[in-house]
């Protein structure tokens, strides 16, 4: 089944890889397939996410409109070729590992678990070709079981061994047909087991089951007096007896395994049969749920590298968000003494952002001022400047400084003093702040460390009292 699922998704990859190289050429020459692929995916990505992704982006790298896109149609088809590649991978793995012949070359012979194991499970299917009827059940290969001597006296593994036993041919307690099987003693031979029946005439203290005196279902009371010299215990157990003819095929069949698994369990291998009166019997491996579990982890794998890849461009943008937060104070109160100082408005830009430690700062402004060198108006390049930065902060100053050139304003310099002091105020805030966050995470130590001292203080106090 898996395989073909995962042929399946690898046809359906190959086609849309196909279709996707006669739309998208541009990524034909010097790439394989899944760049086109990738690209139509791209093309069809929701606006919304192609807008988060453009703003992330934007805030980690200086870039025109065009530089932009580009970037994101790089990241985004270079991310969705990745996982593209990845499931590819591990599709063609999973239906390479459904060809490696199981580890048991005989799955209709079991090897049964020693002595003191726990059972083995084995997933078999019963395929009845008369009517069609198919049944899926788990067969238990219960472990090799002592030989009589080698078994302890107890009344609760005597309990154990009738279970075992008890039902002899028949599926379970609720369709009992065949003769049960009612043990007289243990598998030691120590203690004793009486039976008494509460129908006798149907199911007889020695197991023999008349189902042929019924018209309905009727149940039976079976009780087990198990004993010896000194002790008694008492085994109780209700079935329920039906006629032959309320079986299917399958659950004779699978009544035959339970007898054929019961009667085999003093060796060390169980044969299963490969059919049952007109019943087929499939045994199911489990590999199945192997191949599964590997194709599950390898596209959990695939979707945990491309949130990591994500999650980096967020983290780059808080970075760039958190630099430019701290910069405010010193870049506004440099451009307001350099303003003051009597240079134009572009020079004390230059100069200001010269001793900036920020390199998103940097970048942006000298972007900024390199497309007003090429002919941008400097108010409108001002005011991209601030929506480039993002921040309110920067926003308001360029807003400032672009109605000042398109306008004129005599009181430029007073308003970036006044500027620069509510600056200092945020600044001082956000320190304040941080300063908060930090007495935060050093509240646990501390506390731990006090109750320490509190510890090492009154332990010499407790140990004299």
């Amino acid at each position: 089944m898996i395989r073909y699922l995962s042929v399946g998704l690898v046809l359906i990859i190959a086609m849309m890889a196909i279709i996707s190289r006669k739309n998208y050429s541009k990524y034909k020459d010097g790439a394989d397939i899944l760049w086109c692929l990738s690209a139509m995916m791209f093309h069809i990505t929701p606006a919304y996410f192609k807008s988060k992704a453009r703003s992330v982006i934007r805030k980690t790298s200086v870039l025109n409109t065009r530089s932009l896109e580009d970037k994101l149609s790089d990241f985004m088809i270079g991310l969705y070729h990745t996982f593209l590649v990845g499931m590819v991978i591990i599709l063609i793995i999973t239906i390479g590992i459904t060809f490696i012949p199981d580890s048991e070359s005989d799955l209709y012979t079991v090897k049964r678990p020693g002595v003191g194991e726990n059972s083995r499970y084995v997933d078999m299917q019963l395929d009845d070709e008369t009517d069609g009827h198919g049944e899926r059940f788990s067969l238990e290969i219960s472990p090799k079981e002592y030989t009589d001597e080698e078994f302890q006296n107890a009344s609760a593994q005597a309990k154990s061994y009738i279970d075992s036993c008890f039902l002899g041919d028949n599926i379970s307690d609720e369709k009992i047909t065949n003769k049960l099987n009612l043990p007289v003693r243990d598998e030691e031979g120590v203690l004793k087991i009486s039976w008494s029946t509460s129908e006798p005439n149907v199911i007889s203290t020695g197991g023999d089951v008349s189902n042929d005196v019924i018209e309905a279902p009727t149940e039976v009371t079976l009780t087990a007096e198990i004993k010896d010299d000194n002790h008694t215990d008492t085994y109780t157990r209700n079935v329920v007896v039906v006629k032959d003819d309320n079986l299917t095929s399958s659950e004779k069949a699978k009544a035959s395994i339970l007898f054929i698994e019961r009667d085999s369990r003093t060796d060390k291998e169980l044969v299963i049969p490969r059919e049952i009166d007109g019943v087929r019997v499939i045994r199911n491996s489990g590999r199945e749920k192997r191949i599964g579990a590997f194709l599950f982890i390898g596209i959990i794998a695939i979707l945990l590298f491309t949130y990591i890849q994500v999650n980096h461009l967020n983290e780059e943008g808080e970075k760039r968000d958190k630099q430019l937060e701290n910069s405010y104070y010193s870049f506004v109160n440099r451009l307001a003494i350099h303003i003051g100082a009597g240079l134009s408005l572009r020079d004390a830009m230059r100069c200001a952002v010269k001793a900036e430690k920020s390199e998103y700062l940097k970048k942006e402004v000298g972007f900024t001022l390199n497309k007003v060198t090429s002919g941008v108006k400097e108010n409108t390049a001002y005011m991209e400047l601030g929506e480039n930065l993002g921040s309110q902060e920067y926003m308001r100053l360029m807003s400032l400084l672009s109605q000042n050139l398109a306008y004129g304003n005599t009181n430029l310099i007073g308003l970036l003093d006044s500027e620069v002091r509510q600056s200092f105020y945020i600044k001082r805030e956000q320190i304040k702040k941080r300063g908060e966050e930090a007495s935060e995470k050093l509240l646990m130590p501390t506390s731990i460390l006090l109750i320490l001292v509190i510890v090492i203080v009154m332990y010499p106090a407790f140990i004299n009292l």
